[in-house]
């Protein structure tokens, strides 16, 4: 019987963290420099074996790894050519946008010989992809940044880490002045003006530092955009922080600094920015001791002085497609020290929640290829319609169950049944008949 996917590759709600791993934007998965014309490296992101190569154009492209024929992977022998990349094991050719234009050994290419190409950004020296729970293409732009061409600021300067968290949680940082004081020492409490921290997306913060030439006063702004959380870092010395992150799995996030500096020619000036970013680097090791360590509440104890945490979190969760956890939820996870609330013993309460909807819904747009699983029903019906959708939307098949039997029994309950042969093989064959499940059969 075929396996579901695990559920760290689909980001879902775990022991550590009640909300999805993967937000809908863009997410940086390559560097401009590290990529040649014909380059080809391995990835992987969002769960998933990615390939990443740039054309013969110039164009930085990503598609899923396996070639749709017999599974080799694109990136281990693969050849860039002309605007696609060819599969080392029988040269299939793989455009851009993952169809197959070429077979040379046969006369006519199979009509769904296509993979998933992912939607591309290059723009500040970074490449990115577009993720989106629901496959919806990008609806924001990932914008310029005026010092990375401009030669008064010097070239880029990267740390990179591999962090045991989630971006959702690591992300309260941003409006956590505090913790500059206690964690990683900071002469003085920051003082903070902010504005709406999604809305202008700024927060400006000045301190006292520790710096080679003493104590100064420093001013840190964070902002954020498509793509990047950006530091603006003066006082001390002129640095931009450019931060950029992608999430491996529902384990790992893949995190980056790229660091510069406004560069006057002065060494004394230079000296002092090198030391300062020695500094950065172990605020960032000293914040990942925590990330990895720590665990989240769902309704921490806050005091007045902690800021925006609580605005933080609930302007965060919009960029998110997933279930997120209920004033409900909050009292058995708080209190259950690292068991998630669904793990409790405990008889299933009647509904259909989203984040069970998305487990089936990936379960099925694995099974039967659909791109998209649309739900629809109401409070009034007594029937729930799963309608999966090929390209552009098409339809492919559709699968009603009873409300009921929805609400009685667990998604792998529900896998276990949709994934028998003979079932798979009726719904297949029936193309866009309507395929009602048997309640009596399920469990």
């Amino acid at each position: 019987m075929p396996q579901a996917a695990n559920p760290v590759d689909l980001g879902l709600p775990n022991e550590r963290f009640p909300f999805p791993a993967y937000p809908n934007g863009w997410a940086r998965v390559g560097l401009s420099e590290e990529l040649p014309v014909g380059g080809v490296e391995a990835i992987r992101y969002f769960g998933r074996e990615l390939v990443l190569f740039r054309t013969e154009s110039g164009e930085a492209q990503v598609l899923d790894a396996y070639c749709r024929h017999l599974g080799a992977h694109l990136a281990h022998g693969g050849k860039v050519e002309g605007e696609g990349i060819r599969c080392p094991f029988h040269a299939w050719h793989w455009n851009s946008a993952g169809r197959c234009i070429d077979i040379p050994y046969a006369k006519k290419i199979p009509p769904k010989a296509q993979i998933r190409a992912w939607q591309t950004c290059e723009r500040n020296g970074f490449i990115f992809i577009w993720y989106h729970g629901e496959g919806a293409p990008a609806d924001e732009v990932v914008p310029e940044l005026p010092e990375h061409n401009d030669p008064a600021w010097s070239p880029y300067f990267r740390l990179r880490w591999k962090i045991r968290g989630r971006g959702y949680d690591m992300g309260e940082n941003t409006v956590d002045d505090v913790h500059f004081h206690y964690l990683h020492g900071a002469a003085s409490l920051p003082k903070s003006d902010r504005g709406d921290i999604l809305g202008s997306k700024s927060v400006r913060s000045k301190m006292k530092m520790q710096s080679p030439q003493g104590e100064v006063d420093a001013t840190i702004e964070n902002s954020s955009v498509p793509g990047m959380g950006i530091v603006h870092l003066s006082g001390i010395c002129d640095t931009l922080i450019v931060i950029t992150s992608a999430p491996i799995d529902g384990e790992y996030v893949d995190q980056m600094f790229s660091y510069k500096q406004r560069s006057g020619g002065d060494p004394k000036a230079e000296r002092i920015g090198k030391a300062f970013l020695r500094d950065l680097e172990k605020q960032m090791n000293e914040d990942i001791v925590v990330f990895e360590n720590k665990r989240y509440f769902v309704n921490p104890l806050l005091v007045e002085e902690d800021g925006q945490i609580g605005e933080y979190r609930r302007r965060s969760r919009k960029r998110y497609t997933g279930e997120f956890p209920t004033a409900k939820d909050a009292a058995e996870w708080d209190t259950h020290a690292g068991v998630h609330p669904r793990s409790i013993s405990r008889p299933k309460e009647p509904g259909f929640s989203q984040r069970e909807f998305e487990e089936l819904a990936s379960f099925l747009r694995s099974t039967f290829k659909a791109r998209r699983v649309v739900r629809e029903d109401d409070d009034a019906s007594e029937t729930v319609r799963l309608e999966l959708l090929g390209r552009e939307d098409a339809l492919k098949h559709v699968i009603v169950f009873e409300r009921d039997c929805l609400w009685r029994n667990e998604v792998s309950d529900l896998r276990g049944y949709l994934a028998k042969p003979i079932v798979k093989d009726r719904i297949r064959a029936g193309g866009t008949s309507v395929f009602e499940v048997p309640s009596a059969e399920i469990g």
